[in-house]
């Protein structure tokens, strides 16, 4: 990972987290140097899960956010009933 990708990775994490509080964040090597960036929460009961997503996004090699979703205030939010599928 390069120097680029840590002060942009830091600079997301930290605005997301200003406004929303703590979440989990994960951080996955995929081809050429990119990684794939997710923020988000993931509450599960026993009869549904949440998944809220902040960011999902690819940053290359020199930080810049090449594909993805990224918002800092109002997250994407899925529910799947696990008995229903």
């Amino acid at each position: 990972m390069t120097n680029s990708q840590k002060n942009a990775i830091d600079q997301i994490t930290k605005r997301i987290q200003k406004w929303n509080g703590t979440q989990k964040v994960s951080i996955w090597n995929i081809e050429k140097g990119h990684i794939l960036l997710w923020i988000g929460s993931v509450k599960n009961n026993a009869n549904w899960i949440t998944t809220k997503t902040f960011c999902n996004i690819q940053l290359n090699t020199k930080g810049n956010k090449v594909k993805g979703f990224l918002d800092f205030l109002t997250p994407k939010t899925e529910t799947k009933h696990p008995d229903m599928d």
